[in-house]
């Protein structure tokens, strides 16, 4: 993508490490990262982190489709490979099975 929202370089960096720590930062405020909620998601007790996730994904999308629509960005979208998708379910399963999840 090229025009005025490219950012490259160490402020990219920055700015994503920056946009790391706020998100983590968020999901502990809203007690996202403790065990009894996320427990509590898997035996269907406790949505919100589904509440919170799907209002991600709409807002994420509402955000694309615009920059989208204004000539801002473009969007790209690559096929989707079964052995990528299988090696990071696995990796991601065994970090929850290694937290005690």
């Amino acid at each position: 993508m090229t025009g005025p929202l490219e950012i490259t370089g160490i402020p990219r960096l920055i700015l994503g490490l920056a946009t790391g720590i706020t998100l983590g930062i968020l999901l502990d405020k809203g007690r996202l990262t403790k065990y009894e909620t996320i427990v509590g998601q898997f035996l269907l007790k406790d949505f919100t982190m589904l509440k919170v996730m799907l209002s991600a994904v709409l807002a994420g999308s509402i955000g694309v489709y615009f920059l989208v629509y204004i000539n801002a960005a473009e969007l790209h979208i690559t096929p989707v490979i079964p052995a990528r998708l299988l090696i990071g379910s696995t990796i991601f399963g065994i970090g929850f099975a290694l937290l005690g999840y």
